[in-house]
């Protein structure tokens, strides 16, 4: 909203000088600690980014997901990991770099040919990853890999260590050398353990600069889900044009429905979101959900 301060504004504006501002590292990117500093060092503001203070309170919080991971087939995927770890190495070397760190989950997820479920509407899984100019290591939780995961994995000699073991292996670079990460993707609890000699080079992340150079099969592959997309929303609008005067169609019933008629299509793996369906003046609420407290009949 206009007018509206940023955190960092509102912060420096009422708090008192000398005060603490705790963050939890793991939320926020090095480019958000960076701005957080520089807005709150007028008042002599300290930040602390290694404090979880939901975790002391939240007693039943759940563990990480634990949703299986699957291949993303190579008719899919186009290219294969070997080639996409490869163009990743060429942009090592142009920067006479050592290796690359990854947080961000859809560089992961596109590099390794890999998809997962752990957050809705996402392909996505949790993970960390490095690459050098020998080797791949795919940082994960490894009950969330099937044994066929386990062989592709091995296959296109990526390593997987357990999730958390990322601070071991960011703690160990040496002086010699140089690592590359995206500061607008990469948390600070991990750059946080990077040794102060090594040398860091940021870029935008490697993985992204590729993986938005789409091939002609990648962008037919787009180009067919939305003709599929097209064929269930046209079954769709038939289906609620032939119902809708029963009196008996609600908010609810068409996002099943459009669930349903999506799901029939080839290659169907979830909504990348929820549908928004909004009737008479729910239609001007942004991003509405129907609940059964709130659906409408149509």
């Amino acid at each position: 909203m206009p007018d509206t301060p940023e955190i960092q504004s509102w912060l420096a504006l009422n708090l008192k000088p000398n005060s603490t501002v705790a963050c939890n590292g793991l939320l926020i990117s090095v480019s958000n600690q960076r701005s957080l500093k520089h807005n709150l060092k007028g008042k002599n503001f300290k930040v602390k980014c290694n404090i979880d203070l939901v975790m002391k309170i939240w007693h039943d919080r759940p563990s990480i997901p634990k949703q299986k991971v699957f291949i993303h087939p190579p008719e899919h995927a186009k290219i294969s990991v070997q080639e996409k770890l490869g163009r990743i190495r060429e942009e090592l070397l142009i920067r006479n770099a050592t290796a690359y760190l990854m947080c961000a989950l859809d560089e992961i997820c596109w590099t390794f040919n890999l998809r997962g479920s752990d957050i809705s509407y996402n392909p996505v899984f949790l993970a960390y990853a490095v690459v050098d100019q020998h080797k791949a290591t795919l940082y994960v939780e490894p009950e969330k890999l099937s044994d066929d995961v386990v062989q592709f994995l091995t296959t296109e000699h990526v390593s997987v260590k357990p999730y958390n073991k990322i601070f071991e292996k960011v703690a160990k670079f040496r002086k010699t050398d140089r690592l590359v990460l995206d500061p607008d993707r990469v948390n600070y609890s991990v750059y946080s353990k990077i040794p102060t000699c090594t040398t860091v080079l940021e870029s935008t992340g490697l993985a992204t600069k590729l993986k938005v150079q789409k091939q002609p099969s990648e962008i037919e592959g787009i180009n067919e889900a939305m003709v599929q997309d097209g064929i269930a929303m046209v079954e769709f609008l038939y289906w609620l044009e032939q119902n809708v005067s029963s009196g008996k169609i609600t908010e609810l019933t068409v996002a099943d429905k459009l669930l349903e008629f999506r799901s029939k299509q080839a290659n169907f793996v979830s909504e990348s979101f929820g549908s928004i369906v909004g009737y008479a003046d729910h239609g001007a609420i942004v991003h509405y959900t129907a609940t059964p407290e709130t659906s409408y009949t149509i």
